[in-house]
Protein backbone atom coordinates (compact mmCIF):
# COMPACT_ATOMS: atom_id res chain seq x y z
CA UNK A 1 0.00 0.00 0.00
CA UNK A 2 1.51 3.33 -0.98
CA UNK A 3 -1.19 5.44 0.56
CA UNK A 4 -1.95 8.87 1.87
CA UNK A 5 -2.16 9.22 5.65
CA UNK A 6 -3.27 11.71 8.26
CA UNK A 7 -0.84 12.34 11.13
CA UNK A 8 -2.52 13.85 14.20
CA UNK A 9 -0.46 15.00 17.18
CA UNK A 10 -0.30 18.22 19.18
CA UNK A 11 3.50 17.97 19.19
CA UNK A 12 4.94 19.24 15.89
CA UNK A 13 8.27 17.37 16.19
CA UNK A 14 6.34 14.12 16.66
CA UNK A 15 4.22 14.86 13.57
CA UNK A 16 7.41 15.56 11.64
CA UNK A 17 9.02 12.31 12.84
CA UNK A 18 5.99 10.22 11.84
CA UNK A 19 5.87 12.06 8.51
CA UNK A 20 9.56 11.37 7.83
CA UNK A 21 9.02 7.68 8.61
CA UNK A 22 6.05 7.58 6.24
CA UNK A 23 7.99 9.38 3.49
CA UNK A 24 10.92 6.98 3.88
CA UNK A 25 8.43 4.15 3.31
CA UNK A 26 7.05 5.76 0.15
CA UNK A 27 3.86 7.17 1.70
CA UNK A 28 2.45 10.70 1.66
CA UNK A 29 0.78 12.46 4.57
CA UNK A 30 -1.01 15.52 5.88
CA UNK A 31 -0.83 16.87 9.43
CA UNK A 32 -3.32 18.00 12.05
CA UNK A 33 -2.41 19.48 15.45
CA UNK A 34 -5.59 18.36 17.26
CA UNK A 35 -8.77 16.37 16.88
CA UNK A 36 -10.81 19.29 15.55
CA UNK A 37 -8.35 19.81 12.69
CA UNK A 38 -8.29 16.07 12.07
CA UNK A 39 -12.07 15.84 11.75
CA UNK A 40 -12.12 18.75 9.29
CA UNK A 41 -9.44 17.06 7.16
CA UNK A 42 -11.24 13.70 7.29
CA UNK A 43 -14.39 15.40 6.04
CA UNK A 44 -12.64 17.08 3.11
CA UNK A 45 -9.86 14.66 2.08
CA UNK A 46 -9.37 11.00 1.36
CA UNK A 47 -6.96 9.08 3.61
CA UNK A 48 -5.84 5.47 3.65
CA UNK A 49 -5.22 5.60 7.40
CA UNK A 50 -4.54 7.74 10.46
CA UNK A 51 -1.70 7.92 12.93
CA UNK A 52 -3.40 9.48 15.95
CA UNK A 53 -2.18 10.80 19.30
CA UNK A 54 -4.60 9.88 22.08
CA UNK A 55 -4.21 12.82 24.47
CA UNK A 56 -4.27 16.30 22.97
CA UNK A 57 -5.71 19.67 23.97
CA UNK A 58 -8.91 20.97 22.33
CA UNK A 59 -10.10 17.62 20.97
CA UNK A 60 -8.30 14.34 21.65
CA UNK A 61 -7.88 11.08 19.81
CA UNK A 62 -10.82 9.45 21.60
CA UNK A 63 -13.08 12.19 20.29
CA UNK A 64 -11.81 11.57 16.75
CA UNK A 65 -12.43 7.81 17.09
CA UNK A 66 -15.93 8.42 18.50
CA UNK A 67 -16.70 10.92 15.70
CA UNK A 68 -15.64 8.38 13.06
CA UNK A 69 -17.92 5.71 14.58
CA UNK A 70 -20.89 8.10 14.86
CA UNK A 71 -20.41 9.28 11.28
CA UNK A 72 -19.63 5.85 9.82
CA UNK A 73 -16.31 7.18 8.57
CA UNK A 74 -14.11 4.38 9.76
CA UNK A 75 -10.46 4.64 8.68
CA UNK A 76 -7.64 2.31 9.66
CA UNK A 77 -6.19 3.98 12.74
CA UNK A 78 -3.00 3.51 14.74
CA UNK A 79 -2.70 5.41 18.02
CA UNK A 80 0.36 6.68 19.85
CA UNK A 81 0.55 8.02 23.37
CA UNK A 82 2.98 8.78 26.15
CA UNK A 83 0.15 8.85 28.67
CA UNK A 84 0.79 5.40 30.13
CA UNK A 85 3.95 6.65 31.78
CA UNK A 86 2.06 9.58 33.28
CA UNK A 87 -1.26 7.96 34.23
CA UNK A 88 -0.56 4.21 34.46
CA UNK A 89 -3.51 3.61 32.13
CA UNK A 90 -3.32 1.52 28.97
CA UNK A 91 -4.65 4.16 26.57
CA UNK A 92 -3.63 2.20 23.44
CA UNK A 93 -5.82 -0.73 24.59
CA UNK A 94 -8.67 1.70 25.26
CA UNK A 95 -8.30 3.14 21.76
CA UNK A 96 -8.23 -0.35 20.27
CA UNK A 97 -11.56 -1.03 22.02
CA UNK A 98 -12.95 1.98 20.09
CA UNK A 99 -11.77 0.67 16.74
CA UNK A 100 -8.08 1.53 16.48
CA UNK A 101 -6.13 -1.30 14.83
CA UNK A 102 -3.01 -0.92 16.91
CA UNK A 103 -1.75 1.18 19.78
CA UNK A 104 1.80 2.09 20.74
CA UNK A 105 3.45 3.94 23.56
CA UNK A 106 5.79 6.73 22.51
CA UNK A 107 8.52 7.24 21.52
CA UNK A 108 7.67 6.85 17.85
CA UNK A 109 10.06 4.65 15.89
CA UNK A 110 10.27 3.54 12.27
CA UNK A 111 9.60 -0.02 13.45
CA UNK A 112 6.34 1.07 15.14
CA UNK A 113 5.25 2.97 12.02
CA UNK A 114 6.01 -0.14 9.91
CA UNK A 115 4.00 -2.33 12.32
CA UNK A 116 1.13 0.16 12.13
CA UNK A 117 1.19 0.08 8.32
CA UNK A 118 1.24 -3.72 8.38
CA UNK A 119 -1.84 -3.70 10.63
CA UNK A 120 -3.59 -1.37 8.17
CA UNK A 121 -2.71 -3.68 5.25
CA UNK A 122 -4.53 -6.64 6.81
Amino acid sequence: MNGHFLVVDDNQPTRALIGECLKSLGRSFEEAANGNEAIKLIQSHSFDGIFLDVLMPESDGFEVLNWMVRNKTILPTVVFTEAKAKFDVDFPAMAESLGALKGFDKPVTLQKIQAGLEAMDK
